[in-house]
C-alpha cells in the first residue's frame, strides 16, 4: 500500500531471494526485466545514485536489486502478468505508491508516485532509496492477490465485520513489510556495501515482531482509514443492495 508508514502471530520467512527462487521456472525474465527497463526510464531517479566517494553508481542488469525485481514483476499473479504502470495515482499524496490485482484476464500493474509529503510536511521529489523502499514493497504486496481477493469476497457474504475487513487486510500489509524488512537485510545491504553506497534514512525503522503490536501502532493511521473508508463506500452498498445486510 501505499503508505509507509487478531492475534500474535510468529513469522517463518524464506529470504526474497529465495522466495523469488523457488518460482523461477515460471519466472519470464524477458518481461521481468522489460518493467524495471521501463520503470527506471519512467523514474531516472531510481536508475542511478551517487556513492559515498562521489562516483555515480548506475543500476544495471547485473545488480542484484534489478534482478530481484525482474524475477518479482516476471512472475504470473493469478494466471496474469504484473506490469509497470506510469499514470498517476489519484489517492492523497500520503500513498506513495500502489497496485492492483491482476483479474478476469486483466494484467496486474505496480505505480510509484514521483513526489510525496515527508514527515515534516514538506512536498518534495522522492529519493532513490525511496522509490526502490515502495517498489519492492508493492512487488511483495501484490504475491498476495489471493489472500486480498478471498478476504473482498468473505466481505461480500456478509460474513466480516468492518473491524475484521479492515484487520484482515492490513494483516496482509504487515506480511509484505515484514518481508520488505527481510529484503532490506539479505538484498539491499549487499548491494550497496558492494557499490559503497551510504544507506539513507528511507530504509529506518522496524516492524514490530508481531501483527498485534504492528497495528496498535497503526490505529487509526491512514492505512486503518483507507480500509475502513473502502468497507463503508464500496461493501456497505453491495451488501444493502443484496439485501446481506
Amino acid at each position: 500500500m501505499k503508505k509507509f508508514i487478531c492475534v500474535s502471530f510468529l513469522i517463518i520467512l524464506l529470504s526474497p531471494l529465495e522466495v523469488l527462487a523457488e518460482s523461477s521456472a515460471q519466472c519470464n525474465l524477458r518481461h521481468g526485466n522489460l518493467q524495471v527497463s521501463r520503470m527506471l526510464s519512467d523514474r531516472p531517479r531510481m536508475s542511478k545514485v551517487k556513492s559515498q566517494d562521489g562516483r555515480i553508481i548506475k543500476v544495471t542488469k547485473k545488480d542484484a536489486i534489478w534482478i530481484w525485481a525482474a524475477k518479482a514483476y516476471g512472475q504470473k499473479i493469478n494466471g496474469e502478468v504484473v506490469e509497470w504502470n506510469n499514470s498517476k495515482i489519484k489517492k492523497p499524496i500520503h500513498y506513495r505508491a500502489e497496485h492492483s490485482i491482476p483479474h478476469n484476464g486483466k494484467k496486474g500493474f505496480i505505480r510509484i508516485r514521483k513526489i510525496l509529503k515527508d514527515r515534516h510536511g514538506q512536498i518534495r521529489q522522492a529519493t532513490f532509496d525511496e522509490l526502490w523502499k515502495a517498489c519492492v514493497f508493492e512487488l511483495f504486496n501484490i504475491q498476495s492477490a489471493k489472500k486480498f481477493v478471498a478476504v473482498y469476497h468473505k466481505a461480500l457474504t456478509g460474513k466480516l465485520t468492518k473491524e475484521e475487513w479492515v484487520r484482515l487486510n492490513i494483516k496482509i500489509e504487515y506480511d509484505a513489510f515484514a518481508k520488505l524488512k527481510e529484503f532490506y537485510k539479505t538484498v539491499w545491504v549487499q548491494w550497496s556495501k558492494k557499490n559503497g553506497y551510504r544507506i539513507s534514512r528511507a530504509w529506518a525503522g522496524t516492524v514490530p515482531d508481531s501483527y498485534e503490536k504492528y497495528i496498535q501502532l497503526h490505529l487509526r493511521g491512514s492505512s486503518y482509514q483507507y480500509w475502513e473508508n473502502y468497507f463503508d463506500q464500496k461493501i456497505v452498498p453491495y451488501l444493502k443492495k443484496t439485501g446481506k445486510l
